[in-house]
């Protein structure tokens, strides 16, 4: 069971409750990013069915943040509302571990395994060949949206990146999301139609200067 840490009585602001996630807080953190991601158009092209969706979502989640708890590569608000979870160009290395997870994408996916390599295949193109840190899920509780925290979750991960003069690169999944990350600096690679219709929009952000 997921337990927030304790609130002052006055309101903080959003930016003061970020904090890197922990193990105790992979379920409650799971539950999170499956119920924003559950109208997602991409992730959704990949797992159209209800009741796959049902079947995939919170293994596949669960997994995704066991991993980054191990790299440190995730952070949650302490009223466990909005989840970040980004990857490391380390997180890629390892024959072990890209077998493990393609083995592990497989048996979850199961049919919808061809729409998955699908929309790999095509994207893969776009994302940089040189080091970079890929923003991989960023989700907020449904209606707990436009109080901040979502900023403030991204804020928190591009001062990392800032820090370790890293680019930062993420696929962008709704139209109507684009201003949000070209506030942040991020610039627009390209729009993606994958061939079934779907589309997707690579973005960048270079590092802040020193």
């Amino acid at each position: 069971m997921y337990l927030p840490e304790r609130m002052s009585v006055t309101e903080r602001n959003p930016r003061d409750t970020i904090r890197p996630i922990r193990i105790e807080d992979v379920e409650h953190a799971t539950r999170v990013l499956a119920h924003a991601f559950e109208a997602d158009p991409v992730l959704r092209f990949i797992i159209p069915d209800d009741a796959d969706w049902q079947r995939v979502s919170l293994p596949w989640f669960r997994s995704v943040l066991r991993s980054a708890v191990r790299r440190e590569s995730a952070l949650i608000d302490d009223r466990g509302q909005g989840v970040i979870v980004w990857e490391t160009p380390a997180a890629g290395a390892g024959l072990a571990r890209q077998l493990l997870s393609t083995i592990r994408m497989t048996g979850l996916l199961r049919h919808n395994l061809g729409r998955a390599r699908l929309l790999s295949d095509t994207l893969r193109s776009y994302r940089p060949r040189r080091a970079h840190w890929y923003l991989a899920y960023i989700g907020i509780e449904p209606g707990k949206q436009r109080s901040g925290l979502g900023q403030a979750l991204l804020d928190s991960l591009l001062e990392r990146a800032d820090i370790a003069r890293m680019p930062v690169y993420l696929e962008c999944s709704a139209r109507g999301n684009l201003g949000f990350y070209n506030q942040a600096r991020f610039h627009l690679v390209d729009e993606v139609t994958i061939p079934t219709g779907v589309n997707t929009w690579p973005m960048l952000r270079e590092p802040n200067p020193a």
